[in-house]
């Protein structure tokens, strides 16, 4: 059975967790906006995630074999970068979740746990915006405004899918 401190530690630790994630969740979107993905195409179990929709996006952009090239160039330096990043994540929920677990909770490591937590969506959110501004420099100011336009048209869309659903 939980005793106080352990029911505590496990409230602290899903409020952090419900305060970061969306943050995460922001940063994701916002850096999905312009680039399919920093690990070729997100492999999930069900397939390649947003793959068609962001490769229809760039049809329309009419990139030049050159920005295709700085393009795939920046996607594939990042992706070990964020994959040490989502290592450093990975790392930091797993101990934060075995200290909120333990028969008793250490209040001092289990916030330093969470600050390593928070330092990494920090870094990834960091790196994702970063890759975003790099692949936005290579657009030209007309391929900016295109995308700028898809953007606003897509907002438009958005909350209307979600009310006729």
């Amino acid at each position: 059975m939980l005793n106080i401190k352990s029911t505590l530690g496990v409230f602290a630790l899903s409020s952090a967790l419900f305060i970061a994630a969306p943050v995460a969740s922001y940063a994701a979107d916002s850096a999905s906006a312009i680039t399919v993905s920093s690990s070729a195409s997100h492999h999930h179990k069900g397939g390649f995630k947003g793959h068609h929709r962001h490769h229809h996006a760039w049809k329309k952009l009419n990139l030049s074999d050159e920005q295709k090239d700085q393009m795939f160039e920046l996607r594939h330096a990042q992706a070990p970068v964020l994959r040490n990043l989502h290592k450093d994540l990975k790392a930091a929920r797993s101990e934060l979740r075995e200290l909120s677990q333990a028969d008793s909770f250490d209040e001092s490591k289990a916030k330093a746990a969470s600050e390593k937590l928070a330092t990494a969506q920090a870094d990834i959110a960091f790196q994702q915006a970063k890759h975003h501004a790099e692949l936005h420099g290579i657009l030209t100011a007309e391929q900016r405004k295109t995308l700028s336009e898809m953007k606003h048209q897509r907002g438009k869309r958005g909350p209307a899918k979600a009310q006729n659903s």
